[in-house]
């Protein structure tokens, strides 16, 4: 079971049992920062988990005439091969695709303010996210801080945190550099 997927729904169905559409929903207010999973990637994925003895599935009846919901649950097959792959080391740090610094790298083809534009840009959304990882810290400590996960939610916070912070310093950095300064 090599693909990263799995671990990432196992992972997930560690908090309790879920529907395919309370995963993605998870996903998008939790690991969505830094670990994106498509509907196209979740439902085959979630029958491949019963299909390897790895997650359960059930059906639960919904109201008003709405089609049976999927619930699906992790087994203790699966608990043990996720903690198996937690324990390994990672592979490698991914490299990283991005485009902004594609753009910066050949902006001298175009006139500074693109580049300059494109770097507030970059403060502006690192300020916005930024902002937002602190919220998040806020309330995991308000509101999770007796989950025996919540030490491990801050690191992974904490790790957007400085992501963010990092890009503001860089974006302010970048714009002296365009104005000719020395740092």
């Amino acid at each position: 079971m090599a693909k990263k997927t799995n671990y990432a729904i196992l992972g997930i169905l560690t908090l309790g049992p879920q529907s395919g559409y309370d995963i993605k929903k998870f996903i998008g207010e939790s690991i969505g920062y830094f670990w994106q999973e498509s509907y196209g990637q979740l439902y085959p994925t979630l029958k491949s988990l019963v299909e390897d003895g790895l997650a359960d599935m059930h059906t639960e009846q919904t109201e008003d005439g709405k089609p049976d919901k999927k619930v699906y649950a992790i087994t203790e097959k699966g608990r043990q091969v996720l903690i198996e792959w937690l324990a390994r080391p990672v592979e490698k740090m991914p490299v990283m695709r991005n485009e902004i610094l594609l753009k910066l790298f050949f902006g001298y083809e175009v006139d500074d303010r693109v580049s300059r534009e494109l770097i507030e840009n970059v403060r502006r959304e690192a300020t916005t996210s930024k902002e937002q990882m602190q919220v998040i810290y806020k309330m995991i400590e308000e509101q999770y801080e007796k989950h025996e996960g919540s030490r491990f939610w801050k690191i992974t916070v904490l790790a957007g945190l400085h992501n963010f912070e990092s890009m503001i310093k860089w974006a302010e950095d970048s714009l002296k550099v365009l104005d000719g300064e020395s740092l």
